[in-house]
């Protein structure tokens, strides 16, 4: 049998709503030369069942106990036989000249271990899609991860983003974090290998199908804050980081990956503060910050100067703003909800 040039592998957990959108945008994609593998990681909905009598020998469905996104991912992996190896959650899509992207990206860069597309992220389902409108001409280019991350966290995500197989062997799997998985695994390989894009948006990212980080995020708003005593405990990322950079202190000094970590920092303390009005908590967390701090973060902690009386007023404007802002959003889309 022909080894393809992708594996795509698909990730599934209780997206039986979404599954088919997924498995089409796959199988309609104008580069066909790729074999598509799904890992049912424990559904306990009829999500295997949408999928399962779908005539395509390319297609291959396989059931496991429910592990995580990151042991599906893996699992796929192994299964896989391809030298790329895409990603696709099964609650997102693709347009159809995704794949076609990707090759642009590792052809034009053969040496790169990670490549990627643009992403639209769609915050209704029903809305319609405008996918093609952007505002600079497409580019395809080598990025600075750390860098790039540390100004828009998912530049590259668990449905735009495309291994080699040799990253594999080297870089080992993905962890069995709930969260974060991803976003560790692409810093990991950016340590050691170069990474490309195409701002081309080909990748449709959904806000409203109740994924992984919507989830974390609606039960960071309700829980309690998780105590944070050191770096090592803001995200995985910033774990392997900290390991890193003890095992290789030279690491530490690289301006980007110093940016990169004050950004996580700085995105936990506006949690901190907007989701849970702990202002002690955000100002020992941004206290942690090093090297030069971007605009954004030197206004944090002068915001954070502020009386906690005042710090929280500011933020209930805030929210009333957002919230009528979107509203008014709302109103102006073509469909209703």
């Amino acid at each position: 049998m022909k080894m393809p040039f992708f594996s795509v592998v698909v990730p599934l957990f209780n997206k039986e709503r979404f599954i088919l959108r997924c498995i089409n945008s796959i199988l309609t994609q104008t580069y066909q030369d790729f074999e598509l593998i799904v890992i049912d990681d424990g559904s306990e909905d009829q999500s295997v069942e949408r999928i399962i009598h779908i005539d395509e020998k390319r297609l291959t469905v396989i059931r496991q106990a429910n592990q995580g996104p990151g042991a599906a991912r893996n699992r796929g992996i192994s299964e896989s036989r391809a030298p790329w190896i895409a990603f696709l959650d099964a609650d997102d899509m693709w347009m159809r000249d995704h794949l076609a992207n990707l090759l642009k990206v590792i052809i034009r860069f053969p040496y790169a271990g990670l490549v990627s597309t643009g992403t639209d992220v769609i915050y209704r389902s029903n809305t319609l899609l405008n996918t093609r409108q952007a505002f600079w001409p497409p580019q395809i280019k080598l990025i600075d991860y750390f860098d790039s991350a540390s100004r828009k966290l998912q530049i590259i995500n668990s449905s735009s983003s495309a291994i080699s197989r040799r990253v594999v062997r080297e870089c080992g799997d993905f962890t069995n974090d709930s969260v974060g998985e991803d976003l560790e695994y692409w810093a990991r390989v950016s340590l050691n290998y170069a990474v490309a894009i195409s701002t081309s948006p080909t990748a449709i990212y959904f806000r409203d199908t109740c994924g992984v980080m919507e989830q974390s995020e609606r039960q960071g708003s309700q829980e309690a804050p998780q105590v944070l005593n050191s770096l090592s405990d803001l995200s995985p990322s910033v774990k392997m980081l900290c390991k890193k950079i003890m095992l290789n202190p030279w690491l530490g000094s690289n301006p980007s990956i110093l940016r990169y970590i004050n950004s996580r920092i700085q995105a936990t303390a506006i949690s901190l503060v907007w989701s849970h009005r702990d202002m002690s908590s955000a100002r020992r967390i941004m206290s942690l910050s090093s090297g030069t701090l971007s605009i954004g973060q030197g206004f944090l902690n002068l915001f954070l100067l502020l009386p906690d009386f005042l710090v929280l007023a500011l933020v209930l404007i805030a929210k009333k703003v957002l919230n009528s802002k979107k509203k008014f959003l709302s109103s102006l889309l073509p469909y209703g909800h």
